[in-house]
């Protein structure tokens, strides 16, 4: 049976068959349909018949068509049917015009609603700093010692090669490049610190905490673009209280920049797709490149960037492929562009992350040692016993323990194996899984009566932009669980896609709501229910920051940096203390620090080697260990000076306006 011929256009009769009046007002996006419809097949032909003909076979369409011009015949389409041509421009712009289909819309920039977003950003950054305005400190310090470093001295830098944290002194001289990433944010930190001082901690948290509302606006921009304004605003108030953004508001740390260029992006995209899509692609690879340059985590979301593309492309794979090439090209030279100086003196970006790409950077791919080894004297002069030791009591362990210390062991060499690889990946992913459901990181199981609601609803209307943003989570969950084997919290870098599935949700529960009442608007009912989950978030959140403040060393590490700050400049000190509250002591004190744990430091004094170990580092001053052993380390190293810090009064005195507050939002 051969194939009917594809029809032309040449009369008005052509054109008045598919729906359209050859009137002079015919809109850009008809038009561009009719080309369209012209260079299809007759298949695809009779699909958009039935799409925008109201689902008729292409006959009866043709011939109801016929019927209603005999009757008006001089009527133009967009007064008989406005609704329709509505739709066609909603559609037919985003097919012809977008690379994601009905994803994108061609619709005009809400300014009003941006300058209303521009008002509840600031109104965000009042709400999150309430708890630092009644403690009267964040419940940790700004991580700035890398963009410290970097405006001090110019290089990127944190510690010599035997793992010590140098302070800025000795870093032209014995710093090694850190290969840690982010180093786009130290550039720019840097840059902030012409005028905030690093001296001042709660400036620098009202710095991060402007930074994620900036983020949060340009998520609300490409939301709006995306799902409509309505479902926008309910997004970016849930967002906003999510426990999780509201302490990583109050963090100083590379996470800032990142969502805010990677909402950038995805701004950039959305309204500038429907206009051309050459320099959609363009600028949002310079944003993506610039976000991943800041933080790399969101490296894990450019594998499905791209299959998507070329997946809703594959009609012109031309110019997908095409579209995927220029964007990874834009967004690597963009994530290259501060490892520049590195590649000149190397040949290779010191990354730690990247260096898992190449062979031999296994040195530069095990930078973070800390989470494996105790200290930087065990990796670098007694890391085969440490390991020997260590796989003889990771073997005696339980079971769940060995399932825990399995992703450390892979990621450092320690084991291998596919079987192994798979079945520890499966152990992270169904541990990350509790996060979707837990009060102190989505505020709640509650949020699932709306987002359950909310992928259904959204499957049934737009089913494109359902699996852009399922296969975003999902594919980023297998990348950090099987590929990479991290452990951290990773929910943080998909919540707002989560967020954008419940505004949906919540939505059409209220539309539906408000249909069957008829007394009550759809969006009186989106109000009292968003204002009822925000109030359960701030409630998430009261729980939360009670824990962490309860918990925080803040004012103690304080103290600790001020002792320091009274020894020499050239004092270098070993304590027992985690890494990262290492690096806030150098921080703030500018003094050379190295982490010696107490159980190294007892089996080298059992040993009587302690007093080599310490030369080798230069240690001059100790403090922070047991009485005990720091009667026996005085024994055996006489020359080192053992420092004290004063005792510190737990606890924050407690208003009578705080005291209420805590004990009424709870």
């Amino acid at each position: 049976m051969s194939a009917r011929k594809t029809p032309t256009f040449k009369s008005a009769q052509d054109w008045r068959k598919v729906g359209f009046a050859p009137h002079k007002r015919t809109s850009r996006c008809q038009r561009a349909a009719l080309v369209r419809y012209e260079s299809m097949t007759t298949a695809n032909a009779a699909a958009i018949m039935g799409r925008f003909a109201c689902r008729r076979t292409e006959r009866s369409a043709v011939q109801s068509t016929r019927a209603r011009i005999h009757t008006k015949r001089r009527t133009p389409m967009i007064l008989r049917r406005p609704r329709r041509v509505r739709k066609l421009k909603r559609g037919i712009a985003g097919m012809v015009n977008s690379p994601f289909g009905s994803v994108m819309q061609r619709e005009r920039f809400p300014i009003g609603h941006f300058l209303l977003a521009c008002g509840c950003s600031g109104l965000l950054v009042f709400v999150w700093l309430i708890p630092v305005a009644f403690t009267g400190f964040s419940f940790t310090i700004p991580a700035l010692l890398s963009a410290r470093n970097f405006a001090v001295t110019g290089i990127f830098s944190v510690t010599d090669s035997i793992g010590r944290v140098l302070s800025p002194s000795l870093l032209p001289t014995l710093g090694v490049i850190n290969s840690s990433d982010g180093r786009l944010s130290d550039v720019l930190y840097a840059l902030l610190s012409r005028w905030i001082p690093f001296g001042s901690p709660f400036a620098w948290t009202l710095t991060g905490a402007v930074l994620m509302a900036a983020a949060l606006l340009l998520f609300w921009v490409a939301a709006a673009g995306i799902v409509g304004k309505r479902t926008a605003w309910i997004a970016l108030i849930l967002s906003a209280l999510t426990p999780l953004y509201w302490q990583q508001a109050l963090l100083v740390d590379p996470y800032k920049f990142a969502f805010l260029f990677l909402f950038a992006s995805f701004a950039a995209f959305v309204w500038i797709a429907p206009r051309s899509r050459l320099l959609a692609v363009i600028v949002a690879g310079v944003f993506f490149g610039l976000s991943v340059s800041a933080k790399d985590v969101f490296l894990t979301f450019l594998p499905w960037f791209l299959v998507a593309y070329v997946w809703m492309e594959r009609h012109r794979w031309r110019k997908a492929l095409t579209g995927v090439v220029l964007f990874s090209v834009i967004a690597g030279g963009m994530y290259l562009l501060p490892y520049m100086g590195d590649m000149r003196t190397l040949g290779y970006p010191a990354n730690h992350n990247l260096a898992r790409l190449w062979p031999g950077a296994r040195d530069l791919a095990n930078e973070t040692y800390l989470h494996l080894y105790p200290d930087p004297y065990t990796y670098h002069f007694d890391r085969e016993r440490f390991d020997r030791e260590h796989l003889k009591e990771v073997a005696s362990q339980p079971l769940i323990a060995r399932l825990q210390n399995g992703k450390t062991l892979l990621n450092y060499g320690l084991i291998s194996g596919t079987f192994l690889s798979v079945g520890n990946g499966a152990w992270l992913l169904l541990n990350s899984l509790p996060s979707f459901v837990q009060q102190g990181r989505m505020g709640g199981i509650v949020f699932w009566l709306f987002l359950i609601p909310g992928l259904f609803v959204l499957w049934k209307r737009d089913r494109r932009l359902t699996i852009l943003l399922g296969g975003l989570i999902v594919s980023s969950y297998f990348i950090v669980s099987f590929v990479l084997h991290y452990e951290r919290e990773h929910l943080m870098d998909v919540v707002w896609a989560v967020e954008l599935f419940a505004a949906v949700g919540i939505l059409a529960v209220s539309e539906a709501i408000a249909q069957s009442s008829k007394r009550i608007s759809s969006r009186a009912v989106a109000a009292i229910i968003t204002g009822i989950l925000a109030v359960q978030l701030i409630q998430a959140n009261r729980f939360e920051f009670a824990m962490l403040y309860r918990g925080t060393a803040v004012p103690q590490t304080f103290a600790q940096a001020e002792m320091a700050r009274g020894l020499p400049q050239e004092a270098v000190i070993a304590l027992p203390l985690h890494t990262t509250v290492i690096d806030t002591l150098a921080f703030l004190s500018a003094r050379t620090f190295v982490r010696f744990d107490e159980a190294t430091v007892v089996r080298l004094l059992a040993e009587r080697h302690l007093a080599e170990a310490f030369k080798t580092y230069g240690i001059t001053h100790v403090f922070g260990y047991s009485k005990d052993t720091e009667a026996a380390l005085k024994r055996q190293v006489p020359s080192v000076i053992i420092s004290t810090v004063a005792a510190m009064k737990e606890g924050v005195p407690i208003s009578p306006l705080l005291n209420y507050l805590l004990h009424t939002v709870r």
